[in-house]
């Protein structure tokens, strides 16, 4: 059965007095000895049984408790798919999560295999033991050796690299946050396995070569920025 408020055009809780209007207006408009319309007969009906649970105490309860009990009922469908939804939701990401961490090691694996094929295929590319070895103990001292200079200098107020002319740059105390970066510099030419990172970084001489990079440049454009500041 329809919701006989909205059959006899009323509000929901409207008082008697309004429905028996409202029955009366639509009784007229729609009694069959009235109106010859192919509906009108099953219309008059429907106001009639609207009115009759309406009228009625214990019908009108009865139906107020079935119209709560489908709105509970509707209530609780809905959270039932919303949390279906959710669960699917939770599940795809999860889903996605995987397969793109199995995507980024597959990915590592081939590249991996690729360099060492590569160094397989090219022996001669690499430096021999004896060469390599020097390298070990040569950089690390250069290093070493130019950040003494460079405490060295930078006590004494001169431009922190020795082939500047004092005249161009000015020096850095040594509280100065250039020293973080000469710092990170030495660590990366000192211990460069410390920083190997798979694919990103995984060869001790792109390591050395940034720490080198690190030590050599950022002071000489630290110098520049403070006399172009100066003469500002």
């Amino acid at each position: 059965m329809r919701n006989p408020y909205t059959v006899l055009g009323i509000p929901e809780g409207a008082d008697p007095q309004v429905i028996r209007r409202a029955y009366k207006k639509l009784a007229v408009e729609f009694h069959p000895d009235r109106n010859d319309a192919p509906e009108a007969t099953a219309r008059f009906k429907e106001v009639a049984e609207a009115y009759a649970v309406l009228t009625n105490d214990h019908e009108r309860q009865r139906y107020a408790r079935r119209r709560r009990q489908e709105h509970a009922d509707r209530e609780e469908y809905r959270r039932q798919q919303a949390a279906a939804a959710q669960r699917r939701s939770s599940s795809r990401q999860s889903e996605t999560a995987a397969a793109a961490e199995r995507a980024f090691w597959e990915y590592a694996r081939q590249v991996q295999a690729r360099r060492q094929q590569a160094s397989q295929s090219k022996p001669t590319a690499r430096p021999t033991a004896s060469r390599f070895g020097q390298e070990e103990r040569l950089s690390p001292a250069l290093a070493v050796l130019l950040m003494a200079v460079y405490v060295w200098r930078s006590m004494h107020g001169l431009p922190l690299q020795p082939w500047l002319p004092a005249s161009a740059f000015s020096s850095h105390p040594l509280t100065s946050p250039i020293w973080i970066t000469l710092s990170l510099g030495l660590l990366m030419v000192v211990r460069p396995r410390w920083y190997q990172i798979p694919i990103v970084l995984d060869e001790v001489k792109d390591i050395r070569r940034i720490g080198w990079l690190l030590i050599l440049i950022p002071p000489f454009l630290s110098s520049a920025l403070q006399r172009l500041l100066q003469f500002g």
